[in-house]
């Protein structure tokens, strides 16, 4: 692991203010992949400007989530 890890599907880089979300290449159709994009790009943007709430969660959780979710 490194030091961005924050799940399976997403990492943060180290060189550039930005999210890696690694599953945009598993839908069928390009206008489902620009769909997941604009929700991503979303949540980043609503994320951005809150504080945080709680405690953070363990990688493990959001992938153990992100499994039983699918």
């Amino acid at each position: 692991m490194d030091s961005g890890h924050i799940s399976w599907a997403a990492r943060l880089s180290s060189k550039y203010p930005m999210v890696e979300v690694r599953v945009a290449d598993a839908q069928l159709r390009a206008h489902d992949s620009v769909l997941l994009a604009l929700i991503v790009q979303a949540l980043v943007e609503a994320s951005r400007d809150e504080a945080p709430v709680g405690d953070s969660l363990m990688p493990e959780t959001l992938d153990l989530a992100l499994w039983q979710s699918a």
